[in-house]
């Protein structure tokens, strides 16, 4: 979600928007802001003014303010800039099975889902990386799909994940 999307959202709400100023995360005012307010996620929306007027859903009050960052992910953690829930993916296959599923359509299913795919790496079966991953991974099946634990920021895709079997070992949930 973008800064912006959580601005028209307010400006929607028939808000008297006096002043609206926008800063990106590491410039030295949004230093300030983020720990003055304890932002744990960005982007972020601060509302200063008469708050006592507004019923604002998400937001908390902190400090005569209320602060909204709640974002789902893919967000952005202010202190250190990493994204949060950028998933980087594997799929093991073998390209002489041709009765094999296509497993790259649950990595489709997760994007429809939300989910922020980053890397995405294939790997064929037979090969020294391959031998690798079964190995690290104890992996006894082909096509197999490894997803980084990023997955654990969308909480709502974890059962799904768990559904398979699936368990946390190595930076990676192993889907087989």
């Amino acid at each position: 979600m973008e800064a912006n999307t959580l601005v028209a959202d307010l400006k929607s709400l028939d808000i008297d928007l006096v002043k609206e100023t926008v800063l990106q995360g590491d410039s030295p005012k949004a230093k300030s802001l983020i720990l003055e307010f304890g932002i744990q996620r960005l982007p972020a929306v601060i509302v200063k003014g008469e708050i006592d007027k507004v019923n604002l859903a998400g937001f908390r009050e902190e400090k005569g303010s209320l602060v909204f960052d709640s974002i789902p992910a893919p967000y952005e953690e202010p202190l250190t800039g990493e994204i949060i829930g950028s998933v980087n993916t594997i799929i093991l296959e073998d390209k002489t099975c041709t009765d094999c599923t296509d497993i790259s359509n649950l990595i489709a299913s997760l994007e429809q889902s939300g989910v922020l795919i980053g890397e995405q790496n294939i790997v064929n079966y037979g090969t020294e990386e391959a031998n690798s991953l079964i190995s690290l991974h104890g992996i006894e099946k082909v096509p197999a799909l490894l997803l980084s634990t990023d997955i654990e920021a969308y909480p709502e895709v974890i059962p799904g994940v768990k559904n398979f079997d699936a368990e946390a070992e190595n930076g990676f949930y192993v889907i087989e």
